[in-house]
C-alpha cells in the first residue's frame, strides 16, 4: 500500500497506460482485508483489501460483469500494521516485534526514532529549501538506483547503509556545521540523521515527506526520469 505522492518515485507507476486511477484510504482497505479474512477464509494482507476495494469502486455491481482481483501476499507480515490500523483486534495487548523480543533495547531505538519524528529536528521542504540556497550540504540517504531517477541536483548520495558503516565522504569535516538528510518519504533520512548525530554532527536536518514532498511542492530536481 503506497500513496499516490509515494507511487509517483516508483518505476511501475504508469498513470498515462492505466484507465484510470482510484485512491482508497487506510481504514476501508484494513476493514475489507478483515472481511476477507473473516468471511472468505481467505488471508490476504491490506494490499488485496485495497486491490478489492478499488475493483468495487470502479466496476459496476451489474450481472455479466467478470473482474479479476490480484491479492499481492499474504496477512502474516503485517501484525503489526493491523495492531495500528485495527486496535480493536488486540484489546490490551501490546504489540512486541521480534527485535524487540530478542533485543531488550530495541524498544528505546524506536523510543528515540519516535521523538525524534516529533522533535524539532524534522523540517518541511521550503525549510530545506531556503537551506540548501545558503549552501548547507544535504544528504539523500536512498540507494543509488531511486537516487539516479530523480534527486535534488546538489545532493550528496550516501545511502543509509553506508552511512550505518560510517561512511562520511563528502560532508563537512566541521561538525558543528548544519547538514540535511532527506530519502523517499521521511523515514529513511531520519535514521541519517540520528547516525550523523552518533558520528558528532550537532546540526542535522531530516526533509518531512523526503522527495515526495519536494516533488509535490513543485521544487526543482534531477535525474533520468
Amino acid at each position: 500500500m503506497r500513496s499516490r505522492r509515494a507511487l509517483r518515485l516508483t518505476d511501475f507507476f504508469k498513470p498515462e497506460e492505466y484507465e484510470g486511477v482510484v485512491e482508497i484510504s487506510d481504514t476501508a482497505a484494513y476493514e475489507l482485508c478483515l472481511r476477507l479474512n473473516r468471511e472468505e477464509s481467505i488471508i490476504s494482507g491490506p494490499s488485496g483489501g485495497l486491490a478489492l476495494a478499488g475493483a468495487l469502486q470502479a466496476v459496476p455491481d451489474e450481472p455479466g460483469n467478470v473482474v479479476v482481483v490480484i491479492f499481492p501476499d499474504n496477512a502474516f507480515k503485517y501484525i503489526s500494521s493491523f495492531l495500528k490500523h485495527l486496535p480493536r483486534l488486540f484489546p490490551n495487548q501490546e504489540l512486541e516485534s521480534p527485535a524487540a523480543a530478542n533485543d531488550p533495547f530495541a524498544s528505546h531505538l524506536r523510543a528515540a526514532f519516535e521523538l525524534a519524528q516529533r522533535g524539532p529536528d524534522v523540517i518541511n521542504v521550503q525549510e530545506a529549501k531556503d537551506l540548501l540556497a545558503k549552501g548547507v550540504p544535504i544528504v539523500d540517504v536512498r540507494n543509488p538506483d531511486e537516487y539516479a531517477k530523480e534527486r535534488i541536483a546538489e545532493s550528496l548520495n550516501l545511502p543509509l547503509p553506508e552511512l550505518s558503516k560510517g561512511t562520511i565522504e563528502g560532508l563537512p569535516s566541521d561538525h558543528h556545521a548544519p547538514v540535511i538528510t532527506i530519502c523517499a518519504r521521511g523515514k529513511r533520512s531520519l535514521y541519517g540523521l540520528l547516525l550523523l548525530k552518533a558520528r558528532g554532527y550537532q546540526n542535522v536536518k531530516s526533509v518531512e515527506g523526503g522527495m515526495g514532498a519536494w516533488v509535490q511542492a513543485g521544487l526543482p530536481t534531477d535525474g533520468i526520469g
